[in-house]
């Protein structure tokens, strides 16, 4: 298993490393460099609207059959055929929800048709996502891999296109067109793929079926509504209690940046994650090996970029902003932060929801709800875009101990005190070293490099990855 999860896992990092960071650190960030902060913030107010109700696009669908295809392969066909159907109800009203909330929440003219077309964008990417649910249950990971990246490679393809023709005149508008255009071309992709499999199939509309499936998957639609509430407030929030709520979203955004291109890989192998894990939770398997792969293939390398972020905020963010790398810096180095709770959550939350501890999870979100409304209320109005970024380590901080509490708790994972110790040696070897490169006065790439070694020395000494691994790896098979 453990050779299984590194093979398919290096080539789901390698191939998303060639293109989703191209879209986030080039394409985004040249969009928001041209447009200012004012038009970029105002747009990311839109971009979150279109977020808050996606629960309705996917209704807990999406985990719920990459969890239930891998336990029951033969009953792909069966379950498509009256999901879809289902799914194309859901968008209708998502559309209709997303469309008037905007309209109540102040967004008008222009705006609200950028609205409109920003949620059609989500409905076609719920869709990809339901086809590679799908295809991730029949646990074909490298043609998911492949999959994982025809959204944004398109994008790439039709922003840089409309940049061309435009030439230097590049609008939000040609943004978000670009975006369309991409996700069309994906559905697309990913439909033909899954066409095979599925070969035979009529959909159809039992409504007794549908119904069995709105009641079984609502715990996960409402676990889905409130982690996009906790995640995406703030910058609603920012909108209505700043005067200047825009232009501090364009800071935040900015500062977000990277986190969006390291939080894409840790999502895929979350993704990923949770076929496997239902797999053997049903045969009754151990689990520790896995996790702790997960744990070194995760929070490892979130430890080593939070690290670089901290101490070299100012070098990234001259790197990456135009606009406000000094206010920027500020908020960055602790937005990073909240990645490395975010990769606990990852592992720990998605094995509750393979364990089908919903219910569990969905009382732990609401609390983090509460805090995040509670905290950003609080301390944005003092500290703009930083108090947001404080509200989310509070938030992802909580959502990540109490899921490694009750995961650890309920599934009687043994993970114990030698290993512990090992593993937060090698995480304060990392940050050490790069302290001590930045304490010198060297340079970011230096300090890169250093946490790389340091990284994969301190793993063979401790043991936590043997050299036998290494082998097994590079003999295998992608």
């Amino acid at each position: 298993m453990s050779k299984k999860i590194l093979t398919n896992v290096f080539l789901l990092v390698a191939i998303n490393l060639l293109i989703k960071p191209f879209w986030i650190l080039g394409i985004d960030r040249t969009v928001q460099n041209t447009v200012g902060n004012d038009i970029y913030g105002a747009y990311m107010v839109m971009f979150n609207i279109s977020l808050m109700f996606t629960m309705l696009l996917d209704f807990g669908i999406n985990n719920y059959t990459s969890s239930f295809i891998a336990k029951h392969n033969q009953l792909l066909s069966k379950r498509f055929a009256s999901l879809f159907p289902l799914k194309l109800v859901f968008a209708l009203a998502y559309l209709a929800v997303t469309f008037c909330f905007g309209f109540l929440f102040g967004v008008v003219g222009k705006q609200l048709w950028f609205l409109l077309l920003l949620a059609l964008n989500q409905v076609l990417a719920f869709f990809i996502l339901f086809f590679r649910a799908n295809i991730s249950g029949l646990q074909l990971f490298k043609t998911d891999a492949f999959l994982s990246v025809t959204d944004r490679g398109m994008m790439i393809f039709f922003a840089i296109m409309l940049m061309l023709v435009y030439n230097g005149n590049f609008s939000i508008e040609h943004f978000i067109l670009s975006q369309s255009l991409g996700y069309s071309a994906s559905f697309i992709i990913s439909f033909w793929v899954l066409k095979k499999p599925l070969q035979g199939v009529k959909l159809n509309f039992r409504k007794v079926m549908m119904w069995s499936m709105i009641r079984q998957s609502w715990p996960y639609a409402l676990l889905a509504l409130l982690m996009t509430l906790y995640m995406r407030a703030d910058i609603l929030m920012m909108k209505k209690l700043l005067p200047n709520g825009d232009e501090q979203n364009g800071v935040y955004a900015v500062a977000n940046r990277l986190l969006e291109a390291a939080n894409m890989l840790a999502v895929l192998l979350a993704g990923m994650l949770l076929p496997l894990f239902s797999k053997m939770i049903k045969s009754k398997q151990d689990l520790s090996s896995l996790i702790k792969m997960s744990m070194t293939l995760l929070i490892l390398p979130a430890v080593g970029v939070a690290a670089i972020s901290w101490f070299y905020h100012m070098d990234l963010m001259m790197l990456l902003s135009k606009t406000s790398p000094v206010e920027s810096g500020h908020v960055f180095k602790y937005v990073m932060i909240s990645f490395v709770a975010m990769c606990v959550m990852y592992i720990f939350g998605t094995l509750l929801t393979a364990n089908g501890n919903i219910s569990l999870l969905n009382k732990l979100a609401a609390m983090a709800l509460i805090i995040n409304l509670t905290v950003n209320l609080f301390l944005q109005p003092q500290l703009g875009a930083k108090g947001a970024a404080l509200a989310a380590i509070f938030t992802h901080s909580f959502i990540a101990l109490t899921n490694m509490y009750f995961a650890i708790r309920n599934l009687k994972i043994e993970l114990n005190v030698s290993y512990l110790v090992r593993f937060f040696a090698v995480l304060a070897t990392v940050t050490l070293s790069v302290g001590l490169v930045h304490y010198r006065g060297i340079n970011l790439s230096v300090a890169i490099g250093s946490a790389i070694v340091s990284a994969i020395i301190m793993l063979f000494i401790t043991r936590l990855f043997h050299i036998q691994q290494l082998k097994q790896l590079l003999q295998s098979r992608v």
